[in-house]
């Protein structure tokens, strides 16, 4: 995958790199994504708690693995987890990477890990901070 469609890829997998300080309007994007909304007209009020403590916990090193069936809920659980996070105050939105990962091989997950943090280097103008990754 050519670092075009790369950049494309994450332009399009993280809207909230677009807010600003703002913190009501670090959740603005979620009334559009293409996960969430469906919920306008379907919501049923459930929400999975399978990223509770990540999403309101310390951020840290640490390495989460959920695996499962394909269409039980999985992606949607991740954006809710960063929906969460954006709302936080302690949390820079660009600290957020998320990565869908299907189609790309392990060449292409290597250079969008690069270019996902060349992506958001402004986030260590002030001190250098870690990301949380979230590859899907």
């Amino acid at each position: 995958m050519r670092d075009d469609e790369l950049r494309r890829l994450f332009a399009l997998s993280n809207p909230w790199w677009k807010t600003d300080d703002n913190l009501a309007s670090r959740t603005a994007w979620t009334t559009s994504h293409r996960l969430l909304v469906s919920r306008v007209d379907f919501d049923l009020g459930y929400r999975a708690r399978v990223f509770d403590d990540i999403a309101t916990g310390p951020v840290g090193d640490s390495l989460v693995v959920l695996n499962g069936p394909r269409r039980v809920g999985k992606s949607v659980a991740l954006i809710d987890a960063i929906a969460a996070m954006c709302g936080r105050a302690d949390v820079d939105p660009r600290m957020l990477v998320h990565l869908p990962c299907d189609g790309l091989k392990a060449r292409d997950l290597r250079r969008a890990i690069t270019l996902g943090r060349a992506l958001t280097a402004s986030v260590d103008l002030a001190a250098p901070r870690g990301r949380v990754w979230f590859f899907d």
